[in-house]
């Protein structure tokens, strides 16, 4: 049971959450000063000379679908800044087909190849997501992922910070 404890926590803070994670004031939904503290965390705090990565994230629920199926799955999408994200989480290291994000890649995606296993997915292929504010976007599978974290593998879906933030 160690081993499978270590597996996941490791797996948890080198794909998912990095070795800190600030989060939003309890009943808000998201941090408006983001670029502050992250200054502020820089320069005021004897940590600094140890971070090796900042990067942010917005994470919202939705629904994944294809246009010609009526089903539809739950999944996670995580808005990241592909260049500031590898410096925090190996998700860059884990694509086993097609490529990893970059900053100016707007509707694309990669996601765990359990969820596009499920969903019939490949690399170049076309899906929608469905946010909780109604907003429908068609995105473009640029890469597919394989972390052996069940969960991460099934649920999510991985785009640019940029297109999460304007849709939400």
């Amino acid at each position: 049971m160690t081993g499978w404890s270590e597996d996941i926590a490791n797996k948890t803070i080198n794909l998912y959450t990095a070795h800190m994670k600030i989060l939003p004031i309890k009943d808000t939904a998201y941090i408006d000063n983001s670029k502050e503290i992250i200054h502020k965390l820089i320069k005021n705090f004897s940590i600094s000379r140890n971070i090796v990565g900042i990067s942010t994230r917005v994470n919202t629920d939705a629904l994944i679908y294809l246009n010609n199926l009526p089903s539809t799955m739950f999944c996670r999408a995580i808005g990241i800044s592909p260049e500031n994200e590898s410096s925090v989480t190996d998700i860059k290291k884990i694509i086993v087909s097609g490529t990893y994000l970059s900053d100016d890649n707007g509707y694309e995606a990669i996601l765990g190849y359990r969820l596009a296993n499920e969903m019939h997915l490949k690399v170049s292929d076309t899906f929608y997501l469905l946010f909780p504010n109604g907003i429908k976007a068609k995105f473009k599978v640029k890469g597919i992922f394989r972390s052996n974290y069940y969960e991460f593998d099934k649920l999510f879906v991985f785009i640019p910070i940029k297109t999460l933030q304007n849709i939400t």
